[in-house]
């Protein structure tokens, strides 16, 4: 009977094809890249200049920086990530909704760093990832429909930018924030804060007037991000350094 025509014809298995090449489990995790965004910033994908090292189980970061081209960061990655385990993340409770937060800018940007261990130097270093990038109102609620520099892409046209050269890591967004003097790149609240807050000041003030310590500090910052919640196999990793 019916039992015996199952028997018959069993269901046929269907197998999973690679992803470009790559093996499944792969694919899932490019499918699945975390991305760094920063309070108030719209999300995004990782520029292409920037080469990252992007371990599994992650959360909160691109990876560790590998490089960035025409000048910039130049960082190895500490390797032999063994498996994900309880990081601070999971200790700590997310940042509360922002209408019951802190009111200053700063004093939220250290309820969302402090929890992860950062200080206020890194805070302000990981900040000039606005460097890069652009904000659309209609995905993040901040920024300009389009400006001068973003009308005409490259990519998809539109939104607002931090900086002049929004592909190009540098330390303009630094020295535009301080001057605040085009009104074609956006200044958010969190961004203005770094030469309001007099500790941050200290930092923004040396990074938009020496870009070589702000390459060296963001990606010290990056690195320390990237890593949160990870535990290494040896203890010590191991680098890749050339």
């Amino acid at each position: 009977g019916r039992a015996s025509r199952r028997s018959r014809h069993p269901p046929r298995r269907r197998s999973v094809r690679p992803l470009a090449g790559r093996p499944p489990r792969q694919a899932i995790q490019l499918c699945l890249l975390p991305l760094l965004v920063l309070p108030g910033s719209p999300p995004r994908q990782p520029p292409r200049r920037v080469l990252s090292a992007l371990p599994e189980g992650q959360v909160g970061g691109e990876g560790a920086i590998g490089e960035v081209h025409g000048g910039g960061v130049g960082r190895g990655t500490a390797e032999g990530r063994a498996r994900g385990h309880q990081g601070a993340a999971q200790h700590n409770p997310l940042p509360p909704h922002p209408d019951a937060g802190p009111s200053a800018p700063a004093d939220h940007l250290r309820l969302v760093f402090y929890r992860m261990g950062l200080d206020d130097k890194e805070i302000v270093a990981l900040s000039g990832a606005h460097t890069l990038g652009r904000s659309r109102p209609e995905r993040s609620g901040w920024g300009k429909p389009e400006t001068k520099y973003t009308k005409n892409g490259p990519g998809a046209p539109g939104g607002q930018s931090w900086t002049a050269e929004w592909l190009k890591f540098d330390n303009s967004y630094f020295k535009e924030i301080k001057e605040k003097g085009d009104q074609d790149l956006l200044v958010l609240p969190t961004d203005a804060a770094l030469f309001e807050d007099p500790t941050f000041k200290v930092y923004a003030e040396k990074y938009a007037a020496d870009e070589e310590a702000f390459f060296k500090d963001y990606a010290e910052a990056h690195a320390k991000l990237s890593s949160l919640g990870a535990k290494f196999d040896p203890a010590e990793g191991f680098s890749l350094d050339d």
